[in-house]
């Protein structure tokens, strides 16, 4: 949802397609999936239920497909490729402010020395070593990462869900300016 969209898509890019589609059939990539959302409903089940009653809406309504059927409830994952992922000081906006967001680290790196997650609100500098998996506010709480060391190797899995897709269903499957 976004980008002048009325209604959710899948954003499957053509040129990705069969990348991604060979990375969501990974078992690997499936349990990780499913272990971030087992720990959100553990963390938040009552938001976790307000994610249940968007996502059934939408692909209900839609019939688009599920990133992992039956794996996870979040309607959105970034694979951060490239060996030396991290992030400078952010907040994800457009995810919903209610929302949460699940990042996975991943890698061979030394969680002490660099990859470090900071929550900059509640100034926190949090060693994050490889499989560690954290759900944090992302749209609401300001966060990074440290550099990586130039002899590690770092990548990351996430899953979250962008706001308006919960707006679009408040406001009965209709966009703002169509409510």
């Amino acid at each position: 949802m976004g980008m002048g969209n009325s209604t959710p898509v899948s954003l499957n890019p053509k040129d990705m397609r069969s990348i991604l589609n060979t990375l969501v059939g990974s078992e690997a990539v499936k349990r990780m999936a499913r272990y971030q959302d087992r720990a959100f409903n553990l963390w938040a089940p009552c938001v976790y239920e307000e994610y249940e009653h968007v996502q059934n809406t939408v692909y209900n309504r839609l019939h688009l497909p599920e990133n992992f059927p039956c794996d996870s409830i979040f309607s959105a994952a970034t694979f951060n490729f490239g060996g030396k992922v991290w992030t400078f000081k952010h907040r994800d906006f457009l995810n919903w402010a209610f929302g949460w967001c699940a990042i996975t680290a991943l890698g061979r790196f030394d969680h002490t020395r660099s990859g470090q997650l900071i929550l900059w609100e509640l100034k926190l500098v949090i060693d994050f070593p490889h499989a560690s998996t954290i759900l944090i506010r992302s749209a609401v709480i300001t966060h990074s990462n440290t550099p990586i060391h130039p002899d590690d190797f770092r990548t990351s899995f996430t899953q979250y869900t962008a706001g308006p897709i919960f707006q679009w269903v408040q406001n009965g499957c209709r966009t703002e300016d169509q409510f």
